[in-house]
């Protein structure tokens, strides 16, 4: 049987965790807030070997701790120091967050050889450009649900109001208040969107958008017919188990030459 692995999405608003058998999905668990109890009491069954934490909202360190302490192969948290198997021209990668890394190592692993713009779109818009194994940079604006808080919170009478697929505006240009708010917010980010493509195409050719995050079936249709876009919730998850597998062969690596070295010797 397949060594079951253990890849953490640990994000704003929630965890996501998935074992994986090498690149197969198992099973997936998810929290609205961490509890590391009911994690680990999900995860015995499966016999989990190693894992890989990544974390947006803050390291939970018992968790982490917990992971290196129980799994034979360990826990690895997500850094801008981990050993990747994309390279990174980032000139801060120490800040350069872990959602962003894993996203953009899944997206390199699900379209091979393709030039892509990596939209996320979750808490906030992050748009990262992979091209040639390497990340070349991103840009972050704020998300649909900041966005539309934004605006209830700092103005004295916009009201509050939200989004769902299946209901979303047709019109260009709202006839209300709500439909405005509802047509600036999303219009506004598939813009966005669409424009960092054509920026990336004058500057590197063509190039594919790949969105994924929570609010992915809300900007997807906006965005369909108009830029060269596929939708897919695996990136992060997928990037996590690459990464992951890349250390654990890089670690084999190391300790078949010291294995060498001491025959040698």
């Amino acid at each position: 049987m397949n060594t079951a692995r253990l890849a953490i999405d640990h994000g704003n608003t929630r965890l996501k965790a998935t074992i994986f058998r090498d690149f197969e999905a198992v099973t997936t668990f998810t929290l609205e807030r961490m509890d590391c109890d009911r994690l680990l009491e999900w995860m015995l069954p499966y016999d989990v070997q190693s894992a890989i934490y990544a974390s947006t909202a803050g390291v939970d360190v018992r968790l982490a701790e917990t992971l290196e302490r129980l799994l034979p192969g360990g826990c690895i948290v997500l850094t801008g120091n981990t050993p990747l198997p994309i390279g990174i021209d980032y000139d801060t990668p120490a800040t350069l967050g872990a959602d962003r890394i894993a996203a953009a190592v899944g997206a390199a692993s699900i379209m091979p050889g393709r030039r892509l713009l990596v939209a996320d779109a979750g808490t906030c818009i992050t748009l990262d450009l992979v091209s040639d194994g390497r990340f070349k940079g991103g840009n972050i604006s704020p998300g649909v649900q900041m966005r539309f808080r934004a605006m209830h919170e700092y103005s004295g009478a916009l009201p509050l109001v939200s989004a769902r697929p299946g209901h979303l505006p047709e019109a260009a240009f709202g006839r209300d208040t709500d439909e405005a708010l509802r047509c600036g917010v999303l219009h506004g980010i598939a813009d966005e969107i669409k424009g960092a493509c054509r920026r990336a195409e004058l500057t590197y050719g063509e190039t594919h958008v790949l969105l994924t995050g929570g609010d992915a079936p809300l900007l997807a249709p906006m965005l369909h017919g108009a830029i060269p876009c596929t939708v897919s919730d695996k990136p992060v998850m997928l990037g996590l188990i690459t990464i992951l597998l890349h250390n654990e062969a890089l670690h084999s690596s190391e300790i078949n030459i010291q294995d060498a070295e001491i025959r040698i010797k």
